[in-house]
């Protein structure tokens, strides 16, 4: 899909308050995605999320600007948390005020 296709599937849905970029690898294709993620701050009124197995501090500035909540590290199941789509291992990163708080 183009970054054009995808911003109209969000439009489409005005209920959602947040977009999440999850399963595979999303920063695999980190060009796209980035691009994807300034679409999204520009046009839609949408917090954006991201799970990735990498961790946070190779994360890029470019990237982050565009992100409120990120779940970094390798996803453990044996470590799965009930009720949460992530494992013990892993961080959470909110930003807070301009702030990433972990």
């Amino acid at each position: 899909m183009t970054t054009y296709e995808i911003i109209q599937k969000i439009h489409a849905h005005p209920l959602a308050t947040a977009v999440v970029f999850l399963g595979g690898e999303p920063t695999d294709q980190l060009d796209f995605l980035k691009d994807l993620c300034t679409q999204i701050t520009a046009t839609c009124d949408k917090d954006i999320a991201l799970y990735t197995g990498r961790e946070f501090e190779v994360l890029p500035q470019d990237l982050l600007q565009h992100l409120q909540v990120i779940v970094c590290g390798p996803y453990r199941s044996e470590l799965h948390v009930n009720g949460w789509p992530a494992s013990t291992n892993q961080r959470v990163f909110k930003r807070e005020v301009g702030q990433w708080k972990c």
